[in-house]
């Protein structure tokens, strides 16, 4: 691992560990006021009669949101977020609802999407939160949306990871086009709170990291969880290319000028699980002098 890389990590952790929790406290109040202008949200307001949104108060912005191939309703809500290694790696979406599951395999095979990182269960808090749209194990029968058929060819554990359950997914349509999907599902990211600290965000991404095609993050409502999750790669990813700035800050906000309200909540932050990781990563690839 290049020097420039560990010297920026050190760095980096070391500016947030100066700000304490209350500087972080005061950080969020600077990104919780980055919300987007009812002009940079049209189609997704357009949308709110449609039922394709799962909450009302998530806007999806107009500029880079991804478009269907569908010449009567082109809207699903999911933006790209350009990343350091690949402009359009990353794909933040909302969980599927029963009425959107088809339009999800849409963009996933329209997109040629190579994984989808899912960041929810399908029930928590005793509520379905996410429609089941893939078949767990490979006894189970294969799903049917529109034209899209969704198969399980293989299923089991990261090596790494316990916490993440590995899915080899086969889609085909009606027009003979098929493909293979890699679905990763972290089981145990708590809805409205933090994982325990660990290493399971590095082993998902140095999974993913080379994939030739987009990736698809989702939670329940494609901010929390997964503006969490996708601003520690962004992180990563600018300090990799030495393209880091010690602002965390501003570079949460960049990733809400493509994913409105991307890390939602205070205790993300304040908790600083980023700052975990990205320590684990210097003392990984420590310089000896």
């Amino acid at each position: 691992m290049p020097i420039l890389y560990a010297l920026q990590v050190n760095k980096w952790v070391q500016v947030t560990l100066d700000k304490g929790i209350e500087g972080l406290k005061k950080d969020f109040e600077q990104v919780k006021c980055l919300n987007p202008d009812p002009c940079e949200m049209s189609v997704f307001q357009a949308n709110q009669v449609t039922g394709r949104n799962r909450f009302k108060d998530i806007p999806c912005l107009d500029e880079t949101r991804v478009r269907l191939n569908d010449s009567l309703n082109d809207y699903i809500h999911a933006n790209y977020v350009k990343m350091a290694l690949m402009e359009k790696r990353i794909i933040c979406t909302q969980a599927p609802l029963d009425l959107t599951v088809y339009h999800f395999y849409q963009m996933i095979m329209q997109e040629r999407v190579t994984y989808i990182i899912m960041l929810c269960n399908f029930i928590e808090s005793g509520h379905k939160v996410c429609t089941e749209y893939y078949p767990l194990t490979e006894k189970d029968a294969p799903l049917v949306f529109g034209d899209i058929t969704v198969i399980c060819l293989h299923e089991g554990v990261m090596s790494t990871e316990k916490n993440v359950h590995f899915t080899l997914l086969g889609l085909k349509n009606n027009a003979g086009k098929r493909q293979v999907v890699k679905h990763l599902r972290w089981i145990d990211w708590p809805e409205n709170g933090i994982p325990d600290v660990s290493l399971t965000p590095m082993h998902i991404f140095s999974t993913i990291r080379n994939s030739k095609g987009p990736v698809v993050v989702h939670c329940t409502d494609g901010v929390s969880r997964t503006g969490a999750l996708v601003a520690i790669e962004y992180i990563l990813e600018k300090m990799l290319c030495a393209n880091a700035n010690d602002d965390s800050v501003q570079m949460i906000k960049e990733i809400r000028k493509q994913r409105a309200l991307s890390v939602r909540t205070e205790m993300v932050r304040s908790r600083n699980p980023v700052n975990f990781y990205l320590e684990n990563q210097l003392y990984s690839h420590r310089i000896t002098n």
